[in-house]
């Protein structure tokens, strides 16, 4: 199972977010989602995405790197109470 999906980002961008299941992991399924994604025509080239993956979680940071990402920020993010150390990406606009 995986999903790749996107929302408004505060900065008057877009956020995307992907899971795929622990059996499914290294196969490159997030990187062709997330790819595709990107170019369905859902984000017009004016607009900035924006992604944030915990710092330990590596594939993740790898498939933004290989889908045009860079690191913006370090950041923290709250899972289950928590707060996590974390990255924030972004994938500037062609414009």
């Amino acid at each position: 199972m995986a999903c790749v999906s996107y929302w408004p980002h505060e900065s008057n961008g877009l956020e995307v977010g992907y899971w795929v299941g622990k059996e499914f992991w290294g196969k490159g399924i997030c990187t062709k989602a997330l790819g595709r994604l990107l170019k369905s025509g859902n984000f017009p080239p004016d607009t900035d995405v924006f992604a944030k993956v915990m710092t330990k979680n590596i594939g993740s940071q790898r498939v933004l790197e290989k889908c045009g990402f860079t690191v913006l920020e370090r950041c923290v993010v709250v899972k289950a109470g928590l707060e996590i150390e974390a990255k924030s990406y972004v994938r500037r606009s062609a414009t």
